[in-house]
């Protein structure tokens, strides 16, 4: 049993973060058509003006979305360290078992936990990250000096 600690790029979105970043334009969404509705029902034009306000705000609050967006996703992929175990030939985080793929071209390693589950055998995962640059190199040279099974994509 061998330790090595790396530096990895975690590749999943929480439901949260997602949810985060799509809750502000459902809520625009929801009072846009309440609007848009009202002054189609009632044919009074006073609900054209919630209406305008609505169209006319649609630009700064699509780019505040886009920025928040951004800042959440850039928040969820920070660079975090983990320790992963060799033994018999596989290589495990936190007793789960991750599957391993370099990429000679682009020098990266992806790591997940894919597998096929369920009824309908449908692919689940919880753990997806990738390692860049010279730590990807190292890495593959434990797993060599270890015997891990290594996919190589190019």
């Amino acid at each position: 049993m061998k330790i090595y600690q790396v530096t990895v790029t975690p590749q999943t979105i929480s439901d949260k973060n997602t949810l985060r970043k799509a809750v502000p334009l459902l809520i625009w969404l929801v009072v846009f058509f309440i609007a848009l509705g009202l002054m189609c029902a009632t044919e009074n034009l006073i609900f054209f003006i919630p209406f305008a306000i609505m169209c006319i705000i649609f630009i700064p609050f699509a780019i505040w979305s886009l920025i928040r967006g951004r800042r959440i996703h850039r928040e969820a992929l920070a660079e975090t360290d983990i320790t992963v175990i060799a033994e018999n030939g596989e290589i495990y985080k936190d007793n789960i078992k991750l599957n391993i793929q370099y990429n000679s071209k682009n020098n990266i390693v992806y790591l997940d936990n894919m597998r096929r589950e369920g009824r309908f055998n449908f692919f689940h995962f919880s753990f997806a990250a990738t390692i860049h640059g010279y730590k990807a190199i190292e890495f593959i040279h434990f797993c060599r000096e270890n015997g891990i099974n290594v996919n190589f994509k190019s």
